[in-house]
């Protein structure tokens, strides 16, 4: 029943997380175009290239908890409608959370679609002297260390909207 509401409540928010959306895919598909430049990278250097995603990780982790508080006001008077229906704040941050992992799910196989097609266009003439086994592996292994950053940054986001939405009264909704 939850994530039923929390899927609909995302398809009529969908104009609210327009901006999640295109930040998030945007901020992905760089994430794993750097990790696959990093991949291909790790043969002539070390840590230098590594670096980069790092600092995207970080980039995308503020500006997630940043349009995640924006999120919550947009839809501030739907939260205090719920809570004086009688919904619990753990039923309420679940089903947010529901709709911030629907949509990170989507910002995910979006942001690495077009990751991989800038990887594809702006690397196949240097990458095609190595063959396509390796192409493939350096895909296949960007899309992990993607994933695992993403998550990241999702799981530290789902924490901190959790305690946020802890900590909301419906006084401060109204």
């Amino acid at each position: 029943m939850y994530l039923k509401l929390a899927l609909r409540n995302a398809k009529r928010s969908m104009l609210d997380y327009l901006l999640y959306l295109s930040s998030m895919v945007m901020l992905t598909s760089i994430i794993f175009f750097s990790n696959c430049i990093a991949d291909w990278g790790n043969m002539q250097a070390g840590f230098q290239t590594m670096a980069l995603p790092l600092l995207i990780v970080m980039i995308m982790a503020v500006l997630a908890n940043y349009i995640n508080h924006f999120i919550i006001r947009q839809r501030a008077k739907e939260f205090a409608t719920y809570m004086l229906l009688g919904m619990e704040k753990d039923k309420l941050s679940l089903v947010f959370l529901c709709e911030l992992s629907v949509t990170g799910l989507v910002c995910f196989l979006l942001g690495v679609a077009f990751g991989t097609g800038i990887f594809s266009v702006c690397c196949h003439t240097l990458l095609q002297e190595t063959g396509n086994h390796s192409i493939l592996r350096i895909i296949l292994k960007s899309v992990l260390q993607t994933f695992v950053y993403f998550c990241c940054v999702e799981v530290l986001s789902i924490f901190m909207m959790k305690h946020n939405i802890y900590k909301l009264h419906i006084v401060q909704l109204m």
